[in-house]
This record gives C-alpha cells, structure tokens and sequence, in this order.
C-alpha cells in the first residue's frame, strides 16, 4: 500500500491495483425569450482506486457537477453570459503524527526503517501518520464568471472581443491543504491552500 518517504511529512506512494471511472450526465437547454438563453448540465460520476482489495475514492473524484448558463443577446453583435459551476469538494487525507521515544539512548528511527525518518540519538522520532485514503473532503467548491463579448462579421470571416470576470464574487475555493511540523509548538500546522479569486481579462479572437 501508501509508505512515507523519509523527510516526506505530506507525501505517500500508493500502487492501486486498478482504477475505475462511472458516471452519467444530464443536458438540457432552452430559450427564455427572443433575447435569452439558457444552459444547464449536471455530472454525477465516481472515480475510485482498488489497492488492497479496497475501494477509495481517486484524488479527481468529483461526486457532483452542475453548470447553469444564462446568455443574454442585447443585439446581434452583443452577448453578456453568466455562468455558475458547483461540485462536491475532491477527497484528501487526513494526517496526525506519532512520536515515538527513544531506545537505549538511540533515536527511534533509522535509514533502514521504511517510512521513517532518522532522528538526533536520544531524541524522539516524530513520523507522519495519515488516516484512511482520502477519507475526508475539501469544502464544496462554486464560482461565477461574467464574460461579455461583441462579435464583428468581416467579408474574410469573424472577430471576437472579449471581456472575462472569473469568480465574481471573489470567493475563496479551496485547492488543498499544506501540512507541515512546527519543532517549537510540537505540533502539525495546516494551512488552507485556495485558487485564485477575482480575476479579469479580455482578448481578441480572429476566425478565418
């Protein structure tokens, strides 16, 4: 199964013994007037890993998707679209560490010991210990964007200028969490990693 290399805290190897993918989507769309459109797509899959005769959830196991668009055409040049896109927070897993005395005044651990680190002599080893494989979830994860486009027709083909709004409302989804050992608290210290928040941009597309 997982081991620990040595000065790892955070880091496990694992070998499944196979992977498997199900899943299955649901399309629809609409008009709501001669002006508005909408989109809506919703995804329930299951990614899993088999290592030791047991099913886990992969790391892009994404339970729930849903996207909803809403377009609205001002004019025929004009489009101002909304977007809405939610899944289920991807698995992680826990980890806590052990200390373990010394012996005869040697540390705990050595070079040989598999997934442990070597520690000073007469000082207790700490070693990283994870709960169960991706075990637990990071928070839900949701995001709107804004993107307004207006479309010029041209004898040799089309231009598009654009202009993105990603994550509107400047939420904080999470990306993971870092782990690392404080030697003067003696204790784990996790740190929430996010993705980016508010972020515009604009561009210009050419088709021929």
């Amino acid at each position: 199964p997982g081991r620990t290399e040595p000065g790892a805290l955070d880091g496990f190897r694992f070998a499944p013994e196979r992977s498997r993918s199900t899943g299955v989507e649901l399309f629809l769309s609409g008009r709501f007037g001669p002006k508005v459109d909408g989109r809506m797509s919703y995804a329930l899959q299951r990614v899993e890993d088999t290592i030791d005769g047991e099913e886990v959830p992969r790391s892009i196991d994404q339970r729930h998707t849903l996207n909803l668009d809403l377009v609205w055409r001002p004019a025929a040049s004009w489009s101002v679209t909304l977007a809405w896109l939610f899944h289920t927070g991807r698995p992680t897993t826990a980890l806590e560490i052990a200390t373990l005395p010394p012996a005869n005044g040697e540390p705990a651990g050595g070079d040989d010991d598999e997934g442990e680190a070597p520690g000073e002599p007469g000082e207790p080893l700490v070693i990283p210990v994870r709960g169960p494989l991706n075990g637990e979830r990071l928070a839900d994860y949701h995001r709107l964007d804004l993107r307004i486009a207006r479309i010029a027709e041209r004898s040799w083909g089309r231009i598009t200028l654009f202009g993105d709004v990603q994550n509107l409302d400047a939420r904080e989804n999470q990306a993971g969490v870092d782990v690392e050992y404080d030697d003067e608290l003696g204790e784990l210290v996790r740190t929430v990693e996010s993705w980016p928040g508010f972020l515009a941009s604009a561009g210009v597309v050419f088709e021929f």
